[in-house]
């Protein structure tokens, strides 16, 4: 036996998700308003494009911004 560890018997000990592992946080790829009943009626949570969408929030209803501010002028 080998003394010594080939590269793919060194643990993955960096930041981030391990080489097998697929990222699991969801990023915006647009201004996003989050439903947040939870705040109120009517309360939202801002995601601006490019951040992560809080995992305890990816299964909320959401509506781009754009829509949301259009729709608010309409009225």
């Amino acid at each position: 036996m080998s003394d010594h560890m080939n590269q793919a018997d060194v643990p993955n000990t960096g930041p981030g998700p391990g080489p097998h592992q697929p990222d699991a946080v969801e990023h915006a790829t647009e201004d996003l308003l989050i439903e947040r009943p939870d705040l109120g009626p009517g309360c939202h949570t801002l995601v601006i494009a490019g951040e992560a969408v809080p995992k305890q929030h990816a299964e909320r209803p959401r509506q781009p911004l754009r829509a949301a501010s259009k729709a608010k002028r309409r009225t």
